[in-house]
């Protein structure tokens, strides 16, 4: 990935006139390519059980070394996104298995995301 997107679920999803959900069709390209990016450590991380679940993310940003983002986007929305992205294609049943997170973004000489999920006992 070369750059981490900067809009998030929050911006990208919305009431509509008659009440229904509406997403926005870059939030919907932004998902897509998250799920593309996670295709490839599905077997390494697929849980089949309701077990509960520990997710550390990492979000970096090009930038200067050991410096933490405090700009948008929200590190919270950014975490929606990709777990949403993780669930769609199948590393757990639910997010709600998540039971121990730990997410950061900052500043580093590339660019990327990294994640580890593992099963709690």
């Amino acid at each position: 990935m070369e750059k981490i997107p900067s809009m998030t679920a929050q911006q990208g999803t919305r009431l509509n006139k008659k009440g229904w959900i509406y997403t926005d069709p870059e939030m919907k390209r932004i998902s897509n390519q998250f799920q593309v990016m996670l295709v490839p450590f599905k077997k390494e991380f697929c849980d089949e059980s309701l077990s509960p679940l520990k997710l550390s993310i990492s979000f970096v940003y090009e930038g200067n070394y050991a410096k933490f983002k405090t700009t948008k986007p929200d590190l919270d929305n950014l975490e929606k996104c990709f777990i949403d992205a993780m669930q769609k294609i199948g590393f757990f049943k639910n997010d709600a298995q998540i039971v121990e997170k730990n997410s950061k973004k900052g500043f580093n000489t590339y660019c990327g995301i990294g994640f580890e999920l593992n099963e709690l006992e």
